[in-house]
């Protein structure tokens, strides 16, 4: 039972750590806070198989590659209207 309670309490401790290395890393870069770790999710993909991770984790990459694609969209397009205005 000690064991048990020193696991659990070392695996706290690291996760606090890893939250105060993201935070400041955040501070350093002024991004956003990252959200806090789902350990659901964590659950979730421990009992996927290697094939089923990575089709996930692919379906993810395309999804956050959209987004960006988005982003430079927004964000030409603004540059293009505001340029043309100073002519």
């Amino acid at each position: 039972m000690q064991k048990r309670k020193r696991d659990y309490d070392n695996q706290m401790v690291w996760l606090s750590g890893l939250y105060i290395r993201s935070a400041i890393g955040s501070c350093f870069s002024k991004s956003e806070y990252t959200e806090p770790i789902n350990l659901d999710d964590i659950e979730r993909r421990s009992e996927m198989t290697s094939e089923e991770i990575l089709q996930e984790d692919q379906r993810h990459a395309v999804s956050l590659s959209q987004i960006q694609i988005a982003r430079v969209m927004s964000l030409l397009n603004k540059e293009r209207t505001e340029g043309s205005g100073d002519k």
